[in-house]
């Protein structure tokens, strides 16, 4: 029974959104055919999870089929009860063919091609749209024991979206996709996830116009792109526990009541600070990367092309000491557009390599003061209280910015910088070393065009200030090492440009006055800030004699 809960549960999280989107073959797994009381059974257990807000609705539905069972999400009669006035969401139902393995795991199977449609008519927004994919194919091995799939693998034909709003429309499509993901499972419950997926093409269009838009009549704006490839590593997912914590939320719907019974939920508490723990750090690494052939656009401003580029993800969990890691690397960049003058052509950059991220992220003890703090058999649970604790928590651990080295590079200039930057005790502390080369040859280069382009002038005027701050390396680099010190200060290449920030007693502002000092309003202005007092009434200041009409 459990493992039929599970992997029923799995479904209604993944299957109407995720899984219709792969898979060749093109037919379940043979199977021997389910018996209807054995469907019966699944319906009850699958009931038993989809929460109060399902029951009575068609929400879900087993049946037998040739091949094992056929399970059935039907979000119809959900969204009719639950949506607000104004909102309709039509989502095609979903199935999938789902058959018991001899290993204790199963088969599941989906051809269903997802559709959608939906209006949002409110006061504050008004848009209507819908998506629809087509030859869609999932087929994978779902594990009852770590509530993760062990192998899946699809296919998507094409995808295609469309959305109007005040803007105007958007249209956007990707295909062919094809997806293969291996689940392996590690110690505690936990399960290794690797996603590899490949869409063959992309493409955007954003159409400007409706009435009282500014933008109507404006050139559409349209990206392309080519191949992309993309690859998931998620290492120890807690699947189970996260499983585990939903099931335990949808089967206790008083957590959510409007009107709690605070007995009821002083007997869940325990239970659920538990279940929230387990699923904590909720994975302890997740890496992402992506590499894509080409990707163009055009519109209004001119026209773009960049490839090939690629961009590279990697985290921690909820953890005491966790880091995030992000890069982006692109080269063949040019940018064609009248807003860019000539003179100003070759100082876009044509290649890029920037690596950033954060360390020494605690997270973990911010989560443990919020979950051991809230008490839901009380009315006032401080969370203003828990949540500045919280802020003070991650802050203690002083937080790291980091700018691994990167580099811009242009036709003329090249620029290359590293460093970091780091809070403490809610006082920023910097140091930032950046290197350039063609420096002094950009500036003469640009002293030519201001003969003839007069607003090169004022790019002349900032690089010749930067190159006043800058020190000449002996391969003819320039150089500025920046450092920000917790009093305020700053230096550039051990001169000091800014001075500390004036130290400001308790209960003073910062512009010197004492805790009890009355402030007077600068001279000429009036107590109330309306009217100056040293003017007399004019055209333009006056204040009018009767309230203005609508």
């Amino acid at each position: 029974m459990h493992s039929t809960r599970r992997l029923l549960l799995a479904l209604m999280l993944s299957a109407a959104t995720l899984a219709p989107a792969w898979a060749e073959p093109n037919a379940p797994e043979p199977a021997p055919a389910g018996t209807q009381a054995q469907a019966d059974e699944m319906t009850k257990a699958l009931s038993a999870y989809a929460g109060s807000a399902g029951a009575g609705t068609g929400l879900l539905s087993v049946i037998p089929d040739p091949a094992g069972y056929r399970l059935r999400l039907d979000f119809a009669g959900l969204l009719r009860k639950t949506l607000p006035e104004g909102t309709k969401f039509d989502l095609r139902p979903f199935e999938a063919v789902v058959s018991p393995r001899e290993d204790g795991n199963w088969n599941v199977f989906s051809n269903s091609d997802p559709s959608a449609t939906f209006a949002i008519d409110q006061e504050e927004m008004k848009q209507n749209g819908s998506y629809a994919a087509e030859g869609s194919r999932f087929k994978g091995v779902w594990s009852t024991a770590l509530a993760a799939f062990l192998s899946s693998e699809g296919a998507i034909r094409r995808f295609r979206s469309e959305t109007t709003d005040a803007l105007g429309k958007s249209t956007s499509e990707f295909g062919p996709l094809t997806f293969a993901l291996t689940g392996t499972p590690v110690a505690d419950g936990a399960v290794d996830l690797t996603v590899n997926q490949v869409v063959e093409a992309f493409s955007e269009r954003r159409e400007f116009g409706g009435e009282g838009n500014p933008l109507t009549g404006m050139t559409p704006f349209t990206v392309h792109g080519g191949k992309t490839d993309t690859v998931a590593r998620i290492a120890a997912m807690r699947s189970k526990a996260i499983t585990d914590l939903y099931a335990f939320l949808v089967a206790n719907p008083v957590l959510f009541s409007e009107q709690p019974d605070r007995a009821a939920l002083g007997a869940l508490q325990t239970d659920l600070k538990a279940k929230l723990k387990a699923a904590l750090p909720l994975w302890e690494r997740l890496e992402s990367s992506a590499k894509g052939e080409t990707m163009s656009g055009e519109g209004g401003f001119g026209t773009f092309t960049v490839g090939p580029y690629s961009y590279d993800l990697a985290t921690t969990g909820i953890s005491k000491d966790g880091t995030l890691k992000a890069s982006l690397r692109a080269t063949g960049i040019d940018v064609v557009s009248p807003m860019v003058p000539v003179w100003a052509k070759s100082l876009i950059p044509q290649e890029m390599d920037l690596n950033f991220g954060f360390e020494k992220l605690d997270l973990r003890t911010p989560a443990d003061i919020m979950i051991d703090g809230f008490d839901l058999t009380r009315d006032d649970t401080p969370y203003d209280e828990l949540g500045r604790q919280a802020g003070e928590a991650l802050e203690a651990a002083a937080p790291t910015v980091v700018i691994a080295p990167s580099r811009l590079k242009s036709a003329d200039l090249g620029l290359s910088f590293s460093g970091g930057l780091v809070m403490t005790s809610g006082k920023p502390s910097a140091s930032i070393s950046m290197e350039a080369t063609g420096f002094d040859a950009t500036i003469e280069k640009l002293k030519t065009a201001a003969a003839t382009s007069p607003d090169a002038n004022q790019a002349v005027g900032v690089m010749s200030i930067a190159k006043g701050f800058g020190q000449a390396l002996p391969d003819g680099r320039t150089q500025w090492v920046v450092n920000v010190a917790t009093d305020g200060s700053v230096k550039v290449n051990g001169v000091e440009v800014k001075g500390p920030d004036p130290v400001v007693a308790p209960g003073e502002d910062p512009e010197g006055h004492g805790p009890d000092e009355d402030i007077v309003p600068d001279e000429g202005i009036a107590p109330d800030g309306d009217v100056p007092t040293d003017q007399a009434p004019t055209d333009d200041n006056a204040l009018p004699e009767e309230a203005p009409q609508p």
